[in-house]
């Protein structure tokens, strides 16, 4: 377990794509999807449904922007810090992070994407944040100051089995909501049959 800085386990840094390098897109006739601050979930993971179909107006100064996998996205704006990774799956969406994002891109070598994300959606890292954040009516935790945030982060080891649990934990609830969902919808369902008159 060492104290690090994020800047020190990271190969780069760097704040989304300025909104007048993109423009929105039918699903069909898009070329990237955008992560914005609503496709971040709180367990660390994007939301596919909702991205958001664009199309870059200057695909030069705009593929600098690109994500792969294993970049963590981090809200920095607004009320409610949080941070997900971008995973085998999403990547192949050819994703774009908004401004109000600061994209880490972890050195493999030091720290894991879980790692990151564990300790940034953790009460601690959400303390840590907040305390960074500037501004009163829509707070903001600029780039450099997210690079100096401070925490303890353990051997690779440890990351390895925080990786492990961090996917199977998130796989469990997943299929756990798919389940409740589907019980609510069959007991809708005869509810529904019910104050129709059925048996």
């Amino acid at each position: 377990m060492s104290e690090v800085t994020i800047n020190s386990v990271c190969e780069t840094i760097f704040t989304g794509i300025p909104s007048n390098l993109i423009q929105k897109a039918e699903p069909a006739d898009a070329t990237h999807h955008m992560i914005t601050g609503s496709s971040l979930n709180h367990a660390g993971e994007l939301v596919e449904e909702a991205l958001q179909p664009v199309q870059l107006k200057d695909e030069k100064s705009a593929s600098k922007f690109l994500l792969t996998e294993g970049d963590v996205v981090v809200l920095t704006r607004g009320n409610s810090f949080r941070a997900a990774i971008v995973d085998s799956k999403t990547v192949k969406l050819k994703l774009i992070p908004s401004a109000n994002l600061v994209v880490l891109r972890p050195n493999a070598s030091k720290a894991k994407p879980t790692a990151l994300v564990t300790h940034l959606n953790s009460a601690l890292g959400q303390s840590q944040m907040e305390q960074l954040a500037t501004g009163t009516t829509i707070k903001n935790v600029p780039a450099s100051k997210l690079k100096e945030l401070q925490f303890k982060l353990p051997g690779l080891e440890t990351q390895e089995q925080i990786d492990s649990l961090f996917f199977a934990s998130n796989q469990a609830y997943t299929a756990g909501i798919a389940m409740v969902e589907q019980e609510r919808k069959v007991a809708m369902a005869k509810v529904n049959e019910l104050m129709q008159g059925g048996a």
